[in-house]
């Protein structure tokens, strides 16, 4: 089966019996975490959000307010999970982010406090933070 294939940037949002209204990214690279990758969610702005990394409006096309990235919400899930949730209609692709975008989402992630430490180690392995 062809499909787009689900890497850094890839965004999707939850559907079906987990349907979620906030759209995820993965970012990091399963090829140094076999099998796994890291996502992270977007939600609304409130103002005791965390300020790491606020996205506007057109900043991805499914972004149409104030928003920013839920560390605190991140997690990892199985890239064979997704594709399997993906091929049953439980996970619906959003396109990717553009490089400007994973670069605003990465710094937030090297400064926020609300990323698990053990995410953060992660990411730094990957060479993708400090």
């Amino acid at each position: 089966m062809s499909r787009e294939p689900i890497e850094p940037g890839c965004s999707f949002q939850f559907a079906g019996r987990f349907k979620d209204d906030h759209l995820w990214f993965v970012v990091s690279d399963c090829r140094s975490n076999p099998g796994e990758v890291l996502i992270l969610n977007v939600s609304t702005w409130r103002e005791w959000s965390d300020p790491s990394c606020i996205l506007n409006a057109g900043d991805h096309p499914f972004v149409s307010h104030k928003s920013c990235i839920r560390y605190d919400m991140a997690a990892t899930i199985g890239l064979d999970r997704l594709y399997a949730m993906l091929d049953a209609g439980l996970i619906i692709l959003h396109g990717y982010a553009s490089r400007e975008l994973m670069d605003k989402i990465l710094d937030g992630a090297a400064q926020s406090d609300r990323l698990a430490m053990d995410y953060k180690k992660l990411l730094s392995e990957q060479g993708l933070i400090l």
